[in-house]
C-alpha cells in the first residue's frame, strides 16, 4: 500500500492506469499469450531441423555439421550444409546455430509486436477517452502535460510489457547460447527501447492531433518499420555494411550504428513531445511554435545530409545512376525525403479557420489604429510593418507562409554548400536548380494549405489532404500511364514534384519556364490568401457596404 501511495504521488495518472488493467484475468491472459506464442516459435524451429534418416551424407540442412555449399562470406547467402551421423547413427545437430536462429526469430518480431500493438492500444485508449469526455478532465490536472502523459506511456500498454518481459529470458538464453555475446544483446534492447519512446510518442501525437482511429496509426507504425528495413537502398548503398554518415563508416560498426539510431530517436522523441506538451495544454495551439521549426529544420537538413555525405567522396559523385549521376540520385532522394518532412512541417505550423480570422481582424484593428495615429501626428506606418513582419516570423496566430519560407532557406544553406562541393559545373547547375524548384513547390503546398484551411467546411483538413496528394502523386502517376518517361517527357516532368529526374534531359528554356510558371502560381495563390485575409479582418459592417460577405464563423 506504502508503494501504491507513493507512485500516485509521483505520477497519478499511471496509478490510475495500472489499477484499471492490472487484474487477474488480464494477467493470465497476457502470460498465457506470451508463453504460447514462444513454445510455438520453438516447435517451428524444432520442425525444422533435419529428420534421422539412413541415408545422411545426401541430405541438406543449415543445422547440421558438414561441409557448407554456399559462400559463406556472402552477406545474402543462404547457405546448407551437408548432414553426419554419430556413432549411433544419430543426426549431429549444431545446436549454436539453431539457437542463434531463434535468436534472431524473436529480435525480428519483438519490435513489430512491441511498436504496432503498442502504438494501436495507445491510441485506441485516448480514443476511448476523448468519446467518453475523460480526457478534458484530464487536462484540467494540476499535473504537467509531461506527467500526465507519461502516465498514459507507461501504464496503458502496461499488459503488452508485461507479455514482453516474459519473453526476454528465452531470448537472451538463445542470444548467448547461439554466439551473441550480452554487449550485443543489450545495445538491442537499448535501441529497442529508444524505438518505443519514439513510436510511443508519436502515437500519443496522433491522438492528439485527432487521429482517433487506432487500426490506422497501428498500420503507419507498420508501414514505418517497413520502410525503414529497406532504406539503405535509398542512400545509394549496396549492403547496411555500406551505411555512412559524413563519411564515418558506421555500417561497419554495430556499436556505431545502434548508437546514431538511438540519438536519432532521441532527437524526434524530444521534439515530438515539445508538440505534445503544446497540444496537451491548449488543444487549439498548432503542434510547433515557428522558433521551434527553425531549429528543427536545421537539425534535421545536417542529419540528413549526413547520409549522402559520402556520394561526393573520392569521385563517387560520377559513379553511374538512373538519373544520371551519384549527386542528382542523392538530390532525388534528399528532396522526397525533404518534401515529405516538409509536408508535416506545413501540417504543424499551418492555423486553422478561427485563428486565421481572429488573426486577421486583430491586424485590421492595427492597421486602422496606425493609420489614425499617422493621419494625426504625421508619423510613417515603420512601426506597424515591423510588428507585422515580426508577427509572421514569430506569431502563434499568423499564417505559416513566412514561417515555411525562412525554413526552406535554412534548408537551402545546408544544403548549398553541399552541392557546391561537386567538381562538375553542370551537375552543380542542374543540382541548383533542381533545389530551386524543390522550395518553389514547398512554398506553393503551403500557400494551398493555408487556403484551404481558410474553407467554411469541416472537412477543410481532408480537402487539404486530398488536394496535395493530387498535385504531388498525380502527375507523376498520370505521366507513367502514359509511358512518358522522364526522356521522353523531360518538360512534363519539370512540373511534377520531382523534377530532378528530368533535369538532365530539359533544355535551359524548359527549366526557365518550369520556374516562372511555378512562381506565378505561388504569386497568384498568395495574393488571393492576402485577400481572404484582409477580407476576414473586416468588420461586419464594412463587409456590407463593399458588397462582399463576410466568412462565416467557425462550423
Amino acid at each position: 500500500m506504502i508503494r501504491l501511495d507513493y507512485l500516485g504521488d509521483w505520477n497519478p495518472q499511471l496509478l490510475r492506469e495500472l489499477k484499471g488493467r492490472l487484474k487477474p484475468q488480464t494477467l493470465i491472459v497476457s502470460g498465457s499469450v506470451s508463453v504460447l506464442s514462444q513454445i510455438l516459435v520453438l516447435l517451428k524451429f524444432y520442425a525444422d531441423l533435419p529428420s534421422n534418416i539412413p541415408n545422411a551424407g545426401t541430405l541438406y540442412s543449415r543445422y547440421c555439421t558438414g561441409y557448407y555449399t554456399g559462400d559463406r562470406n556472402d552477406y545474402y547467402a543462404h547457405y546448407t550444409v551437408t548432414c553426419l551421423q554419430n556413432a549411433s547413427g544419430d543426426l549431429i545437430i549444431n545446436w549454436q546455430v539453431w539457437w542463434l536462429e531463434v535468436f534472431k526469430a524473436i529480435s525480428l518480431v519483438l519490435p513489430f509486436v512491441l511498436l504496432v500493438v503498442g502504438a494501436y492500444i495507445l491510441i485506441s485508449d485516448i480514443a476511448k477517452e476523448e468519446r467518453r469526455g475523460t480526457f478534458n478532465f484530464i487536462r484540467l490536472s494540476p499535473r504537467a502535460s509531461q506527467n500526465i502523459l507519461l502516465g498514459k506511456l507507461l501504464g496503458t500498454p502496461i499488459l503488452l510489457y508485461l507479455g514482453t518481459a516474459l519473453v526476454v529470458p528465452l531470448h537472451i538464453w538463445s542470444g548467448l547460447t547461439g554466439g551473441a555475446t550480452l554487449g550485443s544483446i543489450l545495445s538491442f534492447y537499448a535501441t529497442l527501447l529508444a524505438s518505443c519512446c519514439l513510436f510511443y510518442s508519436a502515437s500519443l501525437l496522433y491522438a492528439l492531433l485527432g487521429g482517433l482511429q487506432a487500426w490506422l496509426g497501428a498500420l503507419l507504425v507498420f508501414i514505418t518499420l517497413f520502410l525503414f528495413k529497406n532504406v539503405e537502398a535509398s542512400l545509394g548503398y549496396g549492403a547496411p555494411g555500406d551505411l555512412q554518415w559524413f563519411s564515418i563508416p558506421i555500417g561497419r560498426n554495430l556499436s556505431l550504428a545502434q548508437g546514431l539510431l538511438v540519438l536519432t530517436c532521441v532527437f524526434w522523441t524530444y521534439w515530438i513531445w515539445q508538440a505534445l506538451d503544446r497540444r496537451f495544454n491548449n488543444p487549439g495551439a498548432t503542434p510547433l511554435s515557428k522558433q521551434q521549426s527553425y531549429l528543427l529544420t536545421a537539425c534535421f537538413e545536417v542529419l540528413l545530409i549526413g547520409f549522402f555525405w559520402h556520394n561526393l567522396d573520392k569521385g563517387a559523385w560520377q559513379a553511374e545512376a538512373p538519373f544520371g549521376s551519384r549527386l542528382l540520385e542523392s538530390l532525388f532522394f534528399l528532396s522526397v525525403f525533404n518534401l515529405l518532412a516538409f509536408l508535416g512541417l506545413i501540417a504543424a505550423l499551418s492555423p486553422h479557420r478561427q485563428t486565421l480570422q481572429d488573426w486577421a481582424r486583430y491586424q485590421h484593428q492595427n492597421r486602422a489604429t496606425a493609420n489614425h495615429v499617422v493621419k494625426r501626428n504625421g508619423n510613417t506606418g515603420n512601426t506597424s510593418n515591423q510588428r507585422l513582419i515580426q508577427d509572421l516570423l514569430w506569431g502563434e496566430r499568423s499564417p505559416a507562409l513566412v514561417a515555411i519560407a525562412v525554413n526552406t532557406v535554412i534548408a537551402a544553406t545546408v544544403l548549398v554548400p553541399w552541392i557546391l562541393l561537386c567538381p562538375s559545373g553542370s551537375l552543380r547547375l542542374q543540382a541548383l536548380l533542381s533545389l530551386e524548384l524543390g522550395c518553389g513547390l514547398i512554398l506553393v503546398c503551403a500557400v494551398l494549405v493555408q487556403l484551404l484551411l481558410l474553407m467554411k467546411t469541416p472537412k477543410r483538413v481532408l480537402w487539404a489532404l486530398g488536394t496535395l496528394g493530387a498535385v504531388i502523386v498525380l502527375p507523376p502517376i498520370v505521366l507513367l500511364m502514359l509511358s512518358l518517361t522522364p526522356k521522353e517527357a523531360a518538360d512534363l516532368w519539370l512540373l511534377t514534384a520531382f523534377p530532378v529526374v528530368a533535369l538532365s534531359q530539359a533544355s535551359a528554356m524548359s527549366t526557365g519556364f518550369a520556374l516562372l510558371g511555378q512562381w506565378s502560381v505561388f504569386v497568384a495563390l498568395s495574393l488571393r490568401l492576402h485577400r481572404q485575409l484582409r477580407q476576414a479582418g473586416e468588420s461586419a459592417t464594412k463587409a456590407l457596404l463593399a458588397g462582399r460577405p463576410a466568412l462565416a464563423p467557425e462550423p
